[in-house]
């Protein structure tokens, strides 16, 4: 299978033929109806060669569905969610070792209140585990597979004190958690996850952000030793410094082990000086928000930039964009313009780079109908 992701980069470098600059190509647009619409979560290139991801929209449910991106450039839908097996996914999905994809809903399930899903190398699509609220989860958010055999996942509310919690499982074992927010004096809805097997100068350590709590209400950020008992390291961001993180990623560079995003702002923690949080870029911009960020081979930044709230109208579809792990020469390398110019709009996850200079990522608007795109962006010209 991985001679079809061979056969997509080949293609990916023929449709890039001659260009001499860095130049972005939409390969797909969401229909909005049962080809899925509204991709939200950051795509994921699996071991068998294939990309994957899911919308948070349409399908022959109106629930959402998961994708899969071929050799050819086709997106297929291999399931269309629905109130059984967990709808409106927030994340992506994860891969395990024998070609299963594993993923969450928001909403539906046995007592609606959201569900985890596995999809077979067949495509049959069944669940794991369907959250009731509290004690039990509810609103879960996303999945990461960690290097320790298990994939954890976090919830965005429920739990002990109905503030979400984070889990773990294995395939064919009862889903465990593994630690409870407590809002004012801890966190609310955690919105990402990172895993560290080894990369953070500690083994089996599991971070993330919360989009709520704490005193001020907006938000975390956390680390948590898996190590028995767990031991969680909190800081609280305020609403004059880093609110509302969305995104965190483990760095390349030693002198920024973590790297973030927030509403206003990108950030760097370096835990060799403690678990303290700057920030590395701050947007003036209300209109702009980095959405989702990863780490390029080349040692830079690249991220996502939309409205905060895209309901409220503004001239801006937002952007692609590289910066240095120390905030310095930040560049905008696209503007999306929408659907009239026949592109996409309101990108809200994180570009992924399929090989040296080639990234992939999703747009939530845009498009030949409006419900959402697919591109592709090369940095230089492939030889």
């Amino acid at each position: 299978m991985v001679a079809n992701m061979l056969i997509l980069l080949a293609l990916l470098a023929g449709a890039q033929a001659g260009v001499q600059e860095s130049s972005l190509t939409i390969i797909h647009s969401f229909d909005g109806d049962n080809g899925g619409g509204g991709p939200i979560a950051t795509p994921m290139y699996a071991p068998d060669g294939f990309i994957y991801g899911t919308t948070a929209g349409g399908g022959n449910y109106k629930s959402g569905t998961v994708w899969q991106l071929g050799s050819n450039n086709m997106v297929s839908v291999i399931a269309h969610l629905n109130n059984t097996y967990g709808s409106f996914p927030f994340g992506g999905v994860i891969y395990d070792y024998d070609g299963s994809l594993y993923g969450t809903g928001q909403f539906g399930g046995a007592f609606d209140k959201g569900a985890l899903f596995k999809i077979d190398a067949s495509n049959t699509i069944s669940v794991v585990h369907s959250f009731s609220g509290m004690p039990d989860g509810q609103q879960p958010t996303m999945l990461v597979r960690g290097g320790d055999g298990y994939m954890y996942g976090s919830c965005g509310n429920g739990g002990t004190f109905n503030d979400g919690f984070v889990f773990r499982f294995r395939p064919g074992k009862p889903l465990e958690k593994i630690y409870a927010g407590t809002n004012q004096n801890d966190w609310h809805f955690p919105t990402a996850l990172v895993f560290s097997d080894g990369s953070m100068r500690e083994n089996h350590v599991i971070g993330g952000t919360t989009l709520y709590g704490c005193t001020d209400d907006v938000g975390a950020i956390w680390i948590m030793s898996l190590s028995s008992p767990h031991s969680v390291k909190t800081v609280c961001v305020s609403k004059e410094h880093l609110a509302y993180p969305l995104d965190i990623i483990v760095g390349n560079n030693t002198q920024h082990e973590l790297l973030g995003a927030s509403e206003y702002d990108l950030f760097s923690i370096d835990r060799t000086h403690g678990f303290v949080p700057k920030s590395i870029k701050h947007y003036d911009n209300p209109h702009v928000t980095p959405y989702g960020i990863t780490m390029g081979t080349d040692g830079y930044i690249y991220g996502t930039t939309a409205p905060f709230n895209t309901s409220t109208p503004t001239n801006s579809c937002g952007t692609l964009f590289r910066v240095s792990p120390t905030g310095s020469d930040y560049e905008v390398l696209h503007s999306f313009k929408g659907q009239s110019e026949e592109d996409g709009c309101y990108p809200k996850s994180a570009p992924i780079e399929l090989t040296p200079g080639v990234f992939l990522g999703t747009t939530y608007e845009g498009g030949e109908y409006n419900a959402g795109t697919i591109y592709t962006y090369v940095v230089e010209r492939l030889s």
